[in-house]
């Protein structure tokens, strides 16, 4: 099982690749509640609630770009990371949880999925500022089991290496029993993909060659609602590159 790609689109204008990745964002996890709280920016957040937006001022991030946050289905807030620290539903810093990989300039830094079958499992999917130099793709793991219930980054799965040299992008899309982690790797026409199963993290990716070898590190990466289509930025290039998905044959064309 696997990723299909085929490239199909390219604009040339930054305004349709803002507008396009708009169209494109959604949220990965769909049952209910898991994304009511946002955290982002300077201490800024925002309380998705039945009556609207509302925002928020008590989130401790400091960060000009990626972060993530997640909920459990009934819209109580579990953590949320810059990809570099985790604060738990408390705003406080987690035990063990300093120093993950991703970066303060990179688009997509930091991304959770829970781990199928489990309530308290969650992974951290990071990614640094991108090139051929950089640090790469990791995971961490935050068990909620731990610390009085408030959650731990776990020592043993820690910045568990994945890919190095990848650009700021990585994605989830939701499969049958799991989910798929996209990445791509930096100045290469290659996406890796990594499978999420109830018994943890495949650490061998799904390598996926489409048909265009990208000069750049490039920037963001989204996933339509329905999981069968790809939008990637491309920042170099000043172009936008939109993809079919098959999340069931490891093949490309």
């Amino acid at each position: 099982a696997g990723l299909l790609f085929r490239d199909f689109f390219v604009f040339n204008r930054m305004r349709v690749l803002l507008t396009t990745l708009l169209l494109f964002s959604t949220i990965l996890i769909h049952a209910q509640g898991q994304a009511d709280w946002w955290y982002f920016g300077s201490n800024a957040g925002v309380h998705f609630t039945s009556s609207g937006p509302v925002a928020v001022n008590d989130g401790q991030l400091t960060t000009f770009e990626g972060c993530a946050s997640i909920s459990d289905q009934a819209g109580n807030l579990q953590f949320y990371t810059d990809g570099i620290v985790v604060y738990d539903k408390n705003h406080t810093l987690m035990p063990n949880g300093t120093g993950l990989l991703g970066n303060s300039s990179s688009t997509h830094s930091g991304i959770i999925v829970p781990r199928p079958g489990s309530s308290t499992d969650f992974y951290v999917f990071t990614v640094d500022d991108g090139g051929n130099n950089g640090v790469g793709m990791y995971y961490s793991k935050v068990d909620l089991s731990l610390n009085s219930g408030n959650g731990d980054v776990v020592t043993s799965e820690k910045n568990v290496a994945l890919a190095d040299s990848t650009s700021e992008k990585v994605a989830a899309v939701k499969k049958a029993n799991g989910y798929w982690i996209i990445t791509h790797k930096a100045e290469t026409n290659q996406y890796y993909t990594y499978e999420v199963t109830s018994a943890g993290v495949n650490t061998t990716p799904v390598i996926s060659n489409t048909a265009w070898n990208t000069a750049g590190f490039g920037y963001g990466i989204a996933v339509s609602t329905a999981g069968t289509k790809l939008a990637s930025v491309y920042f170099t290039t000043d172009s936008i590159h939109v993809y079919d998905v098959n999340s069931y044959a490891p093949m490309v064309y």
